[in-house]
């Protein structure tokens, strides 16, 4: 029971570092201010997924693999309900799994002559790279179709909020913005998401 709660406290402590550490650099890398916390969750999320699966005694290799797939997807997440870029949480939140550890030894072995070692952990870097950039792939690779169905419906709420705002007094304007919005749930187009000014009246 003892062992069960030091590893959960563990867990937590893994995740609130690695989510602080991301946070940093998400401000080091100008991250937009009302994004940090999104980077910081992300960061977070790919290194406790990571070291879950370390701990099961899978490696290195395939941990990253995984960790970044499902990073990618939670950064596209993102980036369709936060409407930002999807480099910014990708980019921020994929620093805990960088080999920096293993490109440092690899270094280190190296310039002390102990090239047994330097080869070792300078072909695990590679092979964490190459995991990380695969899970990149991949991570893209889903078909962007299935992300529509979420964009669609976040036109929908949007398109609800800026009806709410209607002049339901004038019935040509109320009747030609239902119409707008129809189409936009559809899919024919996407309704802006600024009202336009109401022309003086005359």
């Amino acid at each position: 029971m003892e062992s069960i709660i030091e590893s959960i406290i563990e867990f937590i402590i893994q995740f609130i570092v690695a989510g602080f550490a991301t946070f940093s650099f998400a401000v080091l890398f100008s991250a937009p201010k009302k994004e940090l916390l999104y980077c910081g969750f992300s960061g977070a999320f790919g290194w406790i997924l990571y070291y879950i699966l370390v701990q099961l005694g899978m490696g290195v290799v395939v941990p990253s693999l995984i960790a970044t797939f499902c990073l990618t997807i939670l950064a596209r997440i993102f980036a369709v309900i936060r409407s930002t870029p999807v480099t910014v949480y990708l980019l921020t939140g994929i620093f805990p799994l960088v080999p920096g550890a293993g490109i440092f030894y690899t270094a280190y072995y190296l310039f002390t002559n102990d090239r047994a070692f330097s080869s070792s952990k300078g072909i695990e870097t590679f092979e964490v790279a190459g995991a990380i950039v695969l899970g990149i792939i991949f991570g893209f690779g889903i078909p962007q179709s299935c992300s529509l169905v979420k964009n669609r419906r976040i036109n929908s709420i949007r398109t609800f909020l800026f009806l709410c705002k209607a002049d339901i007094r004038n019935p040509l304007r109320y009747l030609l913005m239902n119409a707008v919005a129809l189409r936009s749930v559809s899919g024919s187009f996407q309704l802006p998401l600024t009202e336009a000014s109401p022309s003086p009246a005359a």
